[in-house]
């Protein structure tokens, strides 16, 4: 896929205000301050992945109008904050690329996990969402980012189709498939490892929880997931279903 020059900061105010996401006024005061907020959260990013003084130059300039944007907590015209969701939707419209709301349940762990690693998926905020025989659809926060693209089709052997997500949900997703589904998987292979397991029954019968012990890392960093992911939901529940011949 070609992939064209980054969209400027100013692009977005302007498509923003058009469709009267925000006002005149606030895009003038955005664009006039856009140097003072680009420094301030390059600073908080370099502090946050612990990077040494003076990485801030570099950091700047992988700042996304868009993250730019939400750093001032802007509103539309009637007082609404501007969401992630939203704000993104009209970059996509920008980049005349489809937006998507990635949702876990209708991706397949097997493929996310198998296209390309973590290592890669964090660095370049992507992650793999669909394929066919000959593409490989892959959600982004930066479609101009070429390096990434070209890594993936040389790695796939398939054209690269992008879509514009949020990078909350992209980082989001790769925590979980990456993390979570990765240690349950590499739980269960623990467990079971050298029995064939045909049903619970059985497997309840071979491991009791008296032989799973504190020493099986993985499972004790798929339930570390498992409970943060449920804090930051605020959720006030958890429940765990057991169900045969499914992972």
């Amino acid at each position: 896929m070609n992939v064209g020059a980054p969209l400027r900061f100013e692009e977005l105010l302007a498509a923003l205000t058009k469709q009267r996401l925000l006002s005149p006024q606030d895009a003038q005061r955005f664009f006039t301050e856009q140097s003072v907020q680009t420094a301030r959260l390059a600073r908080e990013l370099r502090i946050e992945q612990g990077l040494a003084p003076g990485a801030e130059k570099q950091i700047a300039g992988q700042i996304s109008p868009v993250e730019l944007l939400l750093a001032f907590s802007p509103s539309d015209p009637s007082g609404q904050q501007l969401t992630e969701d939203r704000v993104t939707e009209v970059f996509a419209k920008c980049w005349q690329l489809p937006y998507v709301k990635l949702d876990p349940l209708e991706l397949d762990p097997e493929m996310v996990t198998s296209a390309f690693s973590k290592a890669f998926a964090r660095k370049h905020n992507m992650i793999a969402v669909e394929q066919s025989d000959t593409t490989l659809t892959v959600a982004t926060t930066n479609p101009s980012n070429h390096w990434g693209v070209e890594g993936i089709e040389r790695a796939a052997g398939k054209r690269v189709e992008l879509v514009i997500a949020s990078r909350s949900d992209i980082q989001r997703l790769i925590k979980e498939f990456y993390g979570f589904r990765g240690s349950v998987k590499r739980a269960e292979q623990k467990l079971t490892e050298g029995v064939d397991l045909g049903n619970l029954e059985q497997f309840v019968r071979l491991k009791t929880e008296r032989e799973i012990e504190a020493s099986d890392q993985h499972v004790v960093h798929a339930v570390e997931y498992m409970l943060n992911y449920a804090f930051q939901l605020r959720a006030s529940d958890i429940h765990v279903e057991p169900k045969r011949n499914d992972s």
